[in-house]
């Protein structure tokens, strides 16, 4: 017979046992509770702070499409504009100011904070100087005067993403946080040439290319298909050109035949006519007065082009603001494609 005096260690052994069990568990679960209030704490955060950058971005936008307008734009209706993207920049800034940030990210909240005030100190800074540098002789000293501006919007970019959101991201990381923190770009990629004082010049003379001393003045040079055996097949007006459609591409090249620099200017090709015809699209970045640039367009599926016989195929390097001539910016051509 066991003793009385073992069997009461036994039981309080393993009445020990389940104690700890249970504390176990219920760390674990505490754990695990933490963990989930954390994420949808950070979650709902983040979801007000991408609500926020909308409204900014969506000034970024808006000032993309000014920068590249290929109207002319007069100067009321460029400060009019600005005004209003400024107004939406602000309601970022308010809208931001009365964000409640969680324990992971509250030393950054900050940042937020300045890099939407350097959106709205860029578009001060444009409205303030736009009357000068839209009346400045010449051109280029305008685009002095703004590139300050422009250098706000970018400065803008690059807090965010350095001092906000990659920070935040590896903090939300190291505590096992899953969750996504949003982008913000004001200053599109695309428009780097507002940085300089060129690029600047080049958008108040497209505003207003009446006021510019000189011609403006694009023209189609060559379209090239090459093929995906390497072969390059220049095409010719009024005769039928084969071309072999794996891995086509096609090389059009534009000469800038005016006074001045251009930029972003659409490049159109279409193939066939209708509803049956596939149309694509690229830009050309810059080109210099006196010089040609190549764009690339490609990505053809056999599938959406026919073969039993010839199609015209039409390219347009599309007129910029200021030019008087357009007949020699566009041209048909007749292909017949193979396998």
């Amino acid at each position: 017979m066991p003793s009385l005096e073992g069997l009461e260690w036994r039981r309080l052994g393993m009445l020990a046992a389940g104690i700890v069990v249970v504390v176990l568990v219920l760390l674990l679960l505490a754990r695990a509770c933490s963990g989930s209030s954390a994420t949808s704490k950070n979650q709902a955060y983040f979801n007000q702070v991408k609500t926020v950058l909308a409204k900014s971005d969506a000034a970024g936008a808006q000032l993309h499409d000014l920068l590249n307008s290929r109207q002319p734009v007069k100067l009321k209706q460029v400060r009019s504009r600005l005004t209003k993207m400024r107004a939406q920049a602000q309601s970022a800034v308010t809208a931001a100011t009365s964000l409640k940030p969680t324990r992971q990210v509250a030393s950054l909240q900050p940042w937020l904070l300045q890099t939407l005030s350097y959106r709205v100190n860029g578009l001060d800074c444009m409205i303030t100087a736009m009357p000068q540098a839209y009346h400045a002789k010449p051109a280029l000293v305008g685009g002095k005067l703004l590139v300050p501006c422009t250098q706000r919007m970018l400065a803008s970019d690059i807090i965010y993403t350095d001092s906000y959101s990659t920070p935040a991201t590896a903090t939300l990381h190291k505590d096992g946080i899953d969750v996504q923190v949003p982008t913000s770009v004001f200053l599109d990629e695309s428009d780097a040439t507002a940085l300089t004082p060129a690029g600047m010049a080049s958008v108040l003379q497209r505003w207003k290319p009446s006021a510019a001393h000189g011609l403006h003045g694009l023209s189609l040079n060559t379209v090239v298909a090459k093929q995906g055996d390497g072969k390059l097949v220049t095409l010719q007006a009024g005769t039928v050109n084969a071309v072999k459609v794996h891995g086509m591409s096609f090389l059009i090249t534009a000469s800038n035949g005016g006074d001045f620099t251009e930029y972003n200017i659409p490049v159109k090709l279409t193939i066939g006519t209708g509803t049956n015809a596939v149309t694509k699209t690229a830009t050309i970045s810059q080109i210099q007065k006196g010089q040609k640039q190549t764009v690339t367009i490609g990505g053809f599926e056999s599938t959406t082009l026919q073969f039993d016989k010839a199609v015209p195929l039409k390219v347009l390097v599309t007129p910029v603001p200021g030019e008087r001539t357009a007949s020699n910016n566009s041209q048909t051509y007749q292909v017949i494609f193979s396998l």
